[in-house]
């Protein structure tokens, strides 16, 4: 059944930088900082799972990063009450990544004295947010980038952010997690639609369903997925997709184990 190859996980969000310049950089005489802004406005507007980054602004002593959030990803609401997981996010995507001129860009928001904010409206445009680096944390997150624990936690609480989410007629994707040994997703079976009965009797073929999408996934050196799934393998973990019905309470659980997670990464090395 297609609906059961299919792997539905939100992965970690690449932040980029871009916007048209309405003032002048913090410092004012920092020409490298605003340098950067401009050479970035070019790049405007850029998408992401959870919105567009519309404009990079110098504004009150900050940098100010403004995106747009969309309601059919991560509805606004529970973006807003979750400005931890937008932290951690942006510090995973911009801080600890210094790849191209990244480094060079934080550092000279530093040196400039600089905040950093973020601002996030909505669909409706009365709906606004904004969470602040201070220049002090900017500098203590600066060198401290991110473990393998924290880049998984920060992938689970993102992904739970846009469920539950109906994939089809009979499947809604409820909750990802860490259990037992696995990362966990979690589906609700509508078993008007599909009974668990009837999936245990095809186990086998929900099993290779799967196993081809994750394969799929791994052969794609681009793939978002892929990241993550080397990320679950290298914490010692493999996958699980555990299927639960809706009016029998029975569950099905197809687990990938961390062994054979190993094998399709192959270039996991061992624990």
């Amino acid at each position: 059944m297609k609906a059961f190859s299919r792997v539905y996980t939100l992965i970690m969000i690449v932040m980029a930088v871009g916007a048209s310049v309405l003032m002048p950089a913090c410092s004012g005489s920092d020409s490298k900082l605003q340098d950067y802004i401009n050479r970035a406005n070019e790049e405007c507007p850029i998408s992401f799972e959870t919105g567009t980054l519309t404009s990079l602004t110098s504004e009150g002593g900050a940098v100010v990063f403004n995106y747009q959030t969309d309601e059919n990803v991560i509805p606004f609401a529970k973006l807003k009450d979750n400005t931890d997981v937008v932290k951690q996010l942006w510090k995973i995507a911009f801080l600890d990544d210094k790849s191209g001129n990244k480094g060079e860009f934080v550092s000279n928001v530093i040196s400039s004295g600089c905040d950093v904010v973020l601002k996030y409206t909505g669909n409706d445009p009365q709906q606004k947010f904004e969470v602040k680096f201070s220049n002090a944390e900017l500098k203590a997150l600066a060198g401290k980038n991110s473990n393998l624990a924290e880049l998984i936690e920060i992938q689970i609480k993102l992904t739970n952010l846009t469920l539950p989410r109906q994939l089809d007629k009979a499947t809604t994707m409820v909750e990802t997690k860490l259990k037992d040994g696995f990362m966990v997703y979690a589906y609700e079976i509508d078993e008007s639609q599909l009974t668990i009965a009837k999936m245990e009797s095809e186990k086998l073929t929900y099993h290779d369903n799967i196993l081809a999408s994750v394969k799929r996934e791994f052969a794609n050196p681009a793939s978002a997925v892929s990241a993550f799934f080397k990320q679950v393998a290298s914490s010692g973990r493999g996958l699980r997709y555990s299927y639960r019905g809706n009016t029998s309470g029975s569950t099905l659980n197809i687990d990938i184990p961390n062994t054979e997670l190993r094998q399709l990464a192959m270039d996991i090395p061992a624990r």
